[in-house]
């Protein structure tokens, strides 16, 4: 995917809604805006989003992710949260098909995702997104 302000509004807005969108106010200043049809409409190339990388998910995110990808209701098991946390610490979790169904719930909690063929790290390369800790 080329790195075009179209392909860029189409990444933004998979994250509708969430409040992660940073956009220059025009005094070289980035203020934090909720993604919406205004962010699409004035997102530019120096806006990025601030995402989380999975490596930070925290003990109650890895049961709730956990219940999600296998419908259980469970509240808490060290061996889950430490099956997560595995998966995460694979570096070729993006390729995993079997991740791939579970991205729309990762991007709903700001986490970053590869999105329609782009690694994370193509993400960071074309500036769409800085991750949390390294903006």
């Amino acid at each position: 995917m080329e790195n075009t302000i179209e392909n860029k509004r189409l990444f933004v807005a998979s994250h509708w809604g969430q409040n992660i969108f940073n956009y220059d106010d025009g005094t070289g200043q980035f203020k934090k805006l909720e993604v919406s049809f205004r962010a699409l409409r004035d997102c530019n190339a120096y806006d990025y989003l601030s995402l989380r990388d999975v490596k930070s998910i925290t003990d109650s995110e890895c049961i709730e992710f956990y219940n999600y990808l296998f419908y259980t209701v469970d509240t808490s098991d060290e061996s889950k949260i430490e099956y997560i946390r595995d998966t995460f610490k694979d570096e070729d979790f993006e390729d995993d098909w079997g991740m791939r169904s579970s991205y729309d719930f990762l991007r709903s909690k700001g986490f970053a995702v590869p999105f329609m063929g782009m690694s994370i790290d193509k993400l960071v390369e074309y500036r769409w997104i800085k991750l949390e800790g390294n903006a």
